[in-house]
């Protein structure tokens, strides 16, 4: 990827990156990220459990999904998950979550 050229987050904790290059990201607060290919002409989603799924020509297909580890914290009661994409989200025992 390219050097980041701008950054939005909405109201709802969507973060939009725009790169130079005319790549796009887009990640959602549930651990769901979004990638655009302006060379490729494809969006790649890779859902919060790993799944991706490649859009491109009006046309869909699976990829291999990306390795993910869930972990409980004893004292806590905090699940963590860590997705080889370097995403992170932590649920807490009062149902919010930390991306």
């Amino acid at each position: 990827m390219s050097d980041e050229f701008s950054r939005f987050v909405t109201k709802e904790g969507i973060v939009v990156r725009q790169l130079r290059n005319r790549d796009a990201e887009v990640m959602f607060p549930d651990g769901v990220r979004a990638t655009f290919s302006k060379k490729d002409s494809e969006w790649i989603i890779t859902n919060n459990k790993g799944c991706r799924r490649v859009f491109c020509d009006e046309q869909t297909r699976d990829l291999e999904p990306l390795p993910c580890a869930t972990e409980t914290d004893a004292l806590t009661e905090a699940c963590m998950m860590i997705r080889e994409d370097n995403v992170c989200k932590v649920t807490y025992k009062d149902g919010s979550v930390f991306c």
